[in-house]
């Protein structure tokens, strides 16, 4: 009778277990991104790619911290004219934007955070943008990215 019991509980216990883990990683905005190099004139990040549109939406959204050499690359299909919300995003940010070519085409510094739902959106002037990259908020100017400069993949 005790083996039965403790047969038909495991299964129950499984369950109840993945569920709660389920829910963990739903709750804290776990999305999992290829990760590689990338270069911004002479700059170099470790980049998350956010190629999916899951992974646009998401974002940085709930991060707390960004390293100085972390950034995270959004990618469209086609050059566009495109913009971001900063809603649940906690740090602040440089968004660098990028034509079809690589190119540097504008860069908004020091992104505000935002919690409520009234946040500032940042949108390209331009409607050939194809790469957007989000940075630790600052290093633009430390690293002595401009205007003009590519972005390339190590």
């Amino acid at each position: 009778m005790r083996y039965l019991f403790i047969f038909l509980m495991f299964p129950l216990v499984f369950v109840l277990l993945s569920y709660q883990a389920y829910q963990y990683y739903a709750n804290n905005n776990y999305t999992v991104y290829t990760t590689k190099y990338v270069r911004v004139g002479e700059a170099e990040f470790l980049t998350e790619f956010a190629d999916t549109e899951e992974q646009k939406r998401q974002g940085l959204m709930f991060r707390k911290t960004i390293g100085d050499k972390q950034a995270m690359l959004f990618t469209f299909s086609s050059p566009q004219k495109v913009s971001f919300w900063m809603k649940n995003t906690l740090i602040p940010l440089d968004i660098l934007f990028f034509d079809s070519n690589k190119k540097l085409q504008q860069i908004y510094y020091n992104a505000n955070p935002c919690v409520s739902m009234s946040c500032a959106i940042y949108t390209s002037k331009n409607s050939d943008i194809q790469y957007v990259l989000e940075i630790k908020a600052g290093q633009a100017n430390r690293l002595g990215i401009k205007l003009s400069d590519r972005l390339s993949s190590l």
